[in-house]
């Protein structure tokens, strides 16, 4: 849980559920964490979790301001802003839940999807070498921190990279990660007598650095347009709100990390984490060296497409948490109506093709209308 007091926590509670006779009080509520969820369920500190900002201003304004209007004002928002947090997980769980059984053998299920999570370890959790014999004396020399990377297939497999600290976390390193699962999935799929399903999800951290950019978005796109699937679609949580099944494991892997008196190279890490991490839900765990990775930016520099406003900022500071990349012609599919193409001007000239890459974007992962009109993305010929 992010930091929070039990005012804050019963509020919430208050919030989300039904006001019936037999909603429980403050103290029933801290008696069934006690009893039920203490082992497993803790609060954070402020420092291991950046608090969202929203939920941080409406519980101010609840807290500090002296008009009942606008403390009720608050909390009706507060309420939309937790449903919406809810319903994202939900669109979440959903998707686990339709790739765990797309990945069946024998699945004749009509619209098969796979979900893939993405995400990396905090690089604290990752300074080699390590040695708790001597911990005074190593803490006060620099140290490299590796980067390990996690990639969840869901019910496929878990892939755990660890790269030297040379090797940029960045967007190539998104994408290099990205490609090398989809092989794995491929191949772990034929081996089950299934195809690669034709719909790809993919949720990550809400940060521009990785995945929430430009030059993730064009790989998507050529996924698509190559034809490894036929639609994609990516999303993340709200800052604050971006936590998920594989920061969980990550807890884990660190638990295990810190139980290793000893961590001399990358490789003592690989071994750890094989040798300790569980298979959970019949997945697989892989752990293996990633030495280098693929100049993804440099290959879509032919392009020529120069795309702003997908990650916030100063500028943009409101921006879309969900992308979808698909074909022109697969767009009534999708039973939008009243929204018409939008063509931007440098693809004026363009001749329309039934493959040409639309972009549809919506404010969140469960919002129920898309947030703009579709975009032309790339053209075919392009």
């Amino acid at each position: 849980m992010p930091p929070m007091t039990w005012a804050e926590v019963y509020q919430m509670y208050c919030l989300t559920a039904d006001a019936t006779p037999e909603r429980g009080s403050l103290k029933l509520v801290q008696r069934v964490s006690k009893d039920y969820w203490e082992p497993t369920l803790g609060f954070r500190s402020v420092g291991q979790h950046a608090r969202c900002a929203t939920c941080a201003r409406l519980a101010k304004t609840r807290r500090d301001s002296p008009d009942m209007a606008e403390r009720a004002n608050a909390d009706a928002e507060y309420k939309a802003h937790l449903n919406g947090v809810f319903a994202m997980r939900r669109v979440d769980m959903r998707f686990s839940q339709m790739s765990a059984a797309s990945c069946e053998p024998g699945c004749t299920l009509p619209n098969r999807c796979l979900h893939i999570r993405i995400d990396g370890l905090d690089q604290a959790k990752g300074r080699c070498p390590r040695n708790l014999e001597n911990s005074k004396q190593w803490s006060n020399l620099w140290r490299p921190q590796l980067h390990i990377v996690g990639v969840t297939v869901e019910g496929l497999f878990e892939q755990y990279w660890v790269m030297d600290q040379d090797v940029p976390k960045d967007s190539n390193m998104e994408c290099t990660c990205l490609s090398l699962a989809l092989d794995k999935a491929k191949n772990l799929l034929a081996l089950k007598g299934l195809r690669l399903p034709e719909f790809i999800s993919i949720k990550y951290d809400n940060t521009g650095r990785e995945g929430k950019n430009q030059h993730v978005a064009k790989w998507m796109s050529w996924i698509q347009h190559s034809g490894i699937v036929r639609q994609v679609q990516d999303g993340s949580g709200e800052p604050g709100h971006s936590h998920d099944p594989q920061d969980q494991r990550f807890s884990v892997i660190s638990a295990r990390l810190a139980q290793c008196r000893v961590l001399q190279s990358p490789d003592d890490f690989v071994v750890t984490i094989r040798q300790t991490l569980k298979p959970i839900r019949g997945r697989p765990v892989f752990a293996d060296i990633l030495p280098g990775t693929w100049d993804w930016v440099r290959f879509f520099e032919d392009l020529m497409l120069d795309v702003t406003g997908i990650a916030a900022s100063h500028a943009h500071p409101h921006v879309c948490f969900s992308k979808r990349f698909l074909q022109v012609r697969d767009l009534p599919k999708l039973n939008r109506p009243g929204w018409e193409l939008a063509v931007p001007a440098l693809f004026k000239d363009t001749a329309r093709h039934p493959q040409d890459v639309v972009m549809v974007c919506k404010q969140f992962w469960a919002s129920d209308q898309i947030a703009q009109p579709p975009s032309l993305w790339c053209p075919h010929s392009l």
